[in-house]
């Protein structure tokens, strides 16, 4: 299997600790995808969209790529609820590839701009793609979240501060 560096994250974030756990937890933040010269002319018409997804290579010291295939997400720690590798957004996964739907902002040369920052400085692009509410967006709003319908999301915004 071969992967393709296409870019790198430009961001505030340099310790993994630190970063925001999701975008959405962090909207109005804006970093930027340097662009690998040779892969700008891929940019052409993204410009159109509101939103796009980056798929990034998070590195084996980012993520644990060995061990439990289970945990209990800090989200839900307090209801000692167990969970799947697979039923998580977090990042400890047999391969480290971080998914991000991100807003954004301007493209200028091989720089894409973008609000919604959870990516550490340095971090690998691998892909980038638009988000079509068409494809993306399932159109049964009642769809269900599992185990994430457990979190009191304005908790967790109040406590990181995003909230008040």
């Amino acid at each position: 299997m071969q992967v393709t560096e296409i870019g790198v994250v430009r961001s505030n974030y340099v310790e993994h600790r630190l970063a925001p756990q999701q975008a959405a937890l962090n909207p109005d933040e804006t970093a930027w995808v340097e662009m690998v010269p040779s892969f700008a002319k891929g940019l052409r018409a993204l410009d159109g969209f509101d939103y796009v997804w980056l798929i990034t290579w998070l590195g084996d010291d980012a993520v644990r790529t060995n061990g439990p295939l289970s945990e209990v997400p800090h989200l839900v720690a307090h209801l000692g609820h167990k969970v799947g590798t697979f039923a998580t957004r977090g990042p400890f996964r047999p391969t480290p590839i971080g998914l991000h739907l991100v807003r954004l902002v301007s493209i200028d040369a091989v720089r894409l701009t973008f609000r919604g920052v959870d990516i550490i400085d340095g971090t690998p692009v691998l892909d980038v793609k638009p988000y079509v509410k068409e494809f993306d967006r399932p159109g049964d709003v009642d769809t269900s979240s599992g185990w994430y319908g457990l979190v009191d999301f304005e908790s967790v915004a109040k406590r990181r501060g995003i909230l008040s």
